[in-house]
């Protein structure tokens, strides 16, 4: 490779070097911007842990909705929200108690300000108070 011969704004022949050409040449190989920007990468980043979160909730929290029976053979109906955990729990199509889920572990408030805890274990409701819920299908 030889010299390269150029004029440059001024109007002047100017030569340039071989090892300045490389130079140049190199340099815009590094700062060429091959990589995406910072803020795609973030906002791809982002959608995805949305995207996780959205099939998680979907197809593998603990969804406690349905019908659950006691010992006495009395039987509730629970309707859980996946999104923010809270239960609402029917008899004879009223609702009695409502709640949340925090991990698996039940928190209850009835209409007369009682408290009551449970603990989901097995697909089985065991409350503080002795009682138990099962599912009908595992009757």
């Amino acid at each position: 490779m030889t010299d390269l011969i150029t004029v440059d704004n001024d109007g002047q022949i100017k030569t340039i070097p071989e090892a300045e050409q490389n130079y140049n040449n190199v340099k815009y190989l590094i700062t060429k911007e091959d990589n995406p920007n910072p803020i795609l990468i973030c906002v791809t980043v982002a959608l995805c842990i949305v995207l996780l979160y959205y099939i998680y909730v979907l197809y593998y929290k603990i969804d406690l909705s349905g019908k659950w029976v006691d010992k006495h053979k009395e039987a509730y109906k629970i309707y859980h929200n996946k999104w923010n955990d809270k239960l609402l729990i029917y008899k004879d199509k009223k609702i009695i108690e409502i709640g949340y889920l925090n991990g698996s572990a039940l928190y209850i408030k009835n209409s007369s300000n009682k408290q009551k805890m449970g603990v989901l274990n097995k697909n089985n409701i065991y409350w503080f108070s002795g009682d138990i819920w099962k599912k009908p299908s595992e009757l």
